[in-house]
C-alpha cells in the first residue's frame, strides 16, 4: 500500500513539474506564409488605419480599436500621441506594405504576455515581439514618404470576439538625411577608429532609432545595435549613471547626452538637473554657460548635427512636468 502511495505521489509531482515548466506555445508566420484567411481578414484592416494616418482621421482610427486598447487610452488621448509621433515628419504619402506578421501563442491562464520569436532569416536573427497570453496578433508594417525621408508605421491588429480590431501603432523614422541604419552603423564605427567616441556613440544612437520599432518588438538590429554601443566608454557621457561637469567655478549635474529632433533635424541634447526652475534669468545664465562650454570642447558635434540644445529639468517634484531649453546652431548650419 505505501509503494502504492508512494508512485502516486511521484505522478502527481512529475504532472506538476512538466506543468509548471511548460513554455507557451507560440508560432510566427510570416508574408506569404500567413493564411490566406486572416490576411485577408486583416490586411484590409490595416490598409484602412493607414490611409487614416495619411489624412489624420484619429477619431476614425480610434473606432477601430479594440477593447484592450482602448481601457489603455481615451480617444483624446490617442490623438494626443498619434499626433506627438507625426510632429517631427512632413505629411506621410506613398505608403505601401513591406512587411506583415501573424503570431499566436497558446499560454497558461495567468500569464499576461508572451514572447513570440520570429526568425526570419532561419540563421537565428531572431525578432522577439511581445504580446498578449492566448491571442492572434497580426503586425503590418507600412513604409511611407515623408518628404525626402522614409517613415516606417508599425500596425498591430489582434483577433477578438468579433474580428479583428486595433491594438496598438508604433510611427517612426527608417531613414535620416536619406541614410538607413547600416550607414550610421558605418560612421559609428569609423569614429571609434579615430577615437571620436561621443561622435560614435550619437550614431549609435541614431542607428538604434532608426531599427527600434516599438517598445513591443525586441528587433535583432536594434539588439545588436544596443550591445555594440555599450562597448564604448568615454568621459562626458552619461551612460545610465549622472556626470558633474565643472565648467569654471559652476558644478553641472548631466543627466544624458541624447540625439534629439527638431523639425526633422538632428540636434544634440544635453539634459542637466537643477534644483529649481523659477528664476528663469539664472537658467539663462547657466545654459549659455553650458553650451559654451559643449561648442568649445565638443566642436565635432558639427560634423553632423545641426547644433546642440541644453535641457534643464528640477530635481523637486512639484516641476515635474516642466523643464527649460536653449538651442544654439553651429554656425556651419546657419
Amino acid at each position: 500500500m505505501k509503494s502504492g502511495l508512494k508512485l502516486f505521489g511521484l505522478f502527481i509531482f512529475l504532472f506538476l513539474l512538466a506543468n509548471c515548466s511548460r513554455k507557451p506555445e507560440t508560432s510566427c508566420q510570416v508574408g506569404d506564409n500567413i493564411p490566406e484567411q486572416v490576411w485577408n481578414q486583416a490586411i484590409p484592416l490595416a490598409e484602412q488605419i493607414m490611409m487614416g494616418i495619411e489624412e489624420g482621421k484619429f477619431d476614425e482610427i480610434y473606432q477601430l480599436a479594440g477593447e484592450r486598447m482602448k481601457k489603455a487610452q481615451t480617444k483624446e488621448q490617442f490623438k494626443t500621441i498619434m499626433k506627438g509621433m507625426l510632429q517631427n515628419f512632413s505629411p506621410l504619402e506613398y505608403s505601401r506594405l513591406g512587411e506583415a506578421y501573424y503570431l499566436t501563442n497558446k499560454a497558461k491562464r495567468e500569464t499576461r504576455v508572451v514572447n513570440v520569436a520570429c526568425d526570419l532569416t532561419g540563421k537565428g536573427t531572431l525578432d522577439v515581439y511581445q504580446v498578449p497570453a492566448n491571442s492572434e496578433v497580426f503586425s503590418a508594417i507600412y513604409y511611407s514618404k515623408s518628404g525626402e525621408e522614409t517613415v516606417q508605421t508599425l500596425i498591430e491588429l489582434i483577433k477578438e470576439k468579433d474580428g479583428w480590431r486595433l491594438i496598438s501603432v508604433s510611427i517612426t523614422p527608417r531613414t535620416l538625411r536619406k541614410r538607413t541604419v547600416d550607414y550610421y552603423v558605418r560612421e559609428a564605427r569609423k569614429e571609434r577608429e579615430k577615437g571620436r567616441l561621443r561622435l560614435a556613440l550619437l550614431y549609435y544612437q541614431i542607428a538604434y532609432l532608426l531599427s527600434n520599432l516599438s517598445p513591443n518588438i525586441d528587433e535583432f538590429v536594434a539588439r545588436s545595435v544596443s550591445d555594440e554601443m555599450g562597448q564604448v566608454k568615454t568621459d562626458y557621457f552619461p551612460m545610465g549613471q549622472p556626470e558633474v561637469w565643472k565648467v569654471d567655478d559652476t558644478r553641472f549635474r548631466v543627466l544624458e547626452v541624447v540625439v534629439f529632433f527638431a523639425q526633422g533635424e538632428p540636434w544634440v541634447k544635453v539634459i542637466w538637473q537643477t534644483e529649481s526652475l523659477d528664476d528663469t534669468k539664472k537658467l539663462e545664465e547657466l545654459s549659455q554657460k553650458l553650451l559654451d562650454f559643449v561648442f568649445a570642447n565638443f566642436p565635432e558635434y558639427q560634423d553632423f548635427f545641426v547644433g546642440v540644445v541644453v535641457e534643464a529639468f528640477s530635481e523637486n517634484p512639484i516641476y515635474a512636468k516642466q523643464s527649460y531649453r536653449q538651442f544654439r546652431r553651429f554656425s556651419s548650419q546657419k
